[in-house]
């Protein structure tokens, strides 16, 4: 073999060997995003990741699968759940509870109940929020909106206000607690509430923040 076709069969070998690398490198970068993004969705469902503070206790929280709750909101009366929206994004969606104007509803879209939840936050007048629980099996619970935050009682009603509009939030009211400086604060019904009251947890004056909990009245 002369030095010509010497080179030329180490430069096939050199091809070869790069064609080779280049197919395994997208090989993995496809595995590691196939990964990412079926771990995201399975950790979004099944409640990975989500918690609220009890003060300065960390309390793990889990979605109950396909259950949302429906709230209708302020002034709007009695609603007639077979006008509900619920039934128009999902036929097939039972209603499996009801405390008072608070509808429990079971889906069957197989979707995230996170994801409903904003859909249909954005097409009522009813509030919507899926169903949490600490422990499986344990009292259900749901976000309905707004969260209730202590700040330190040295800052005064303009000191509270200053710093709650700094995060971008506004006061509902001031709960009547002597000796006490707590706010129910505005939010989003749905995940965003649980979000913003994790949001001030261990900033500078607040001793304490959670979103305002729907908990299921369980018989004792």
């Amino acid at each position: 073999m002369n030095q010509n076709e010497g080179n030329n069969s180490m430069e096939l070998q050199n091809l070869n060997f790069t064609r080779k690398y280049n197919f395994l490198k997208i090989i993995l970068i496809s595995l590691v995003l196939f990964l990412a993004f079926n771990f995201s969705v399975f950790g979004q469902e099944s409640g990975s990741g989500l918690y609220y503070y009890d003060g300065g206790i960390k309390i793990d929280l889990q979605l109950e699968p396909g259950i949302i709750a429906e709230f209708p909101k302020t002034n709007h009366g009695i609603k007639n759940i077979r006008n509900s929206v619920v039934l128009k994004s999902d036929s097939s969606a039972t209603p499996l509870k009801h405390y008072g104007n608070t509808t429990i509803w079971k889906s069957n879209s197989g979707g995230s109940t996170i994801n409903l939840s904003k859909n249909l936050n954005q097409l009522n007048n009813s509030s919507f929020s899926p169903i949490l629980t600490t422990i499986k099996g344990s009292q259900l619970l749901a976000l309905p909106g707004n969260i209730i935050v202590e700040l330190s009682s040295g800052l005064s009603a303009e000191q509270s206000q200053t710093f709650f509009a700094r995060q971008g939030l506004n006061i509902h009211q001031k709960l009547d607690i002597p000796g006490r400086n707590i706010y129910e604060v505005i939010t989003a019904p749905g995940i965003v509430s649980l979000e913003a009251a994790n949001s001030l947890h261990g900033k500078d004056g607040v001793i304490s923040s959670t979103p305002n909990f729907w908990r299921e009245m369980v018989p004792k």
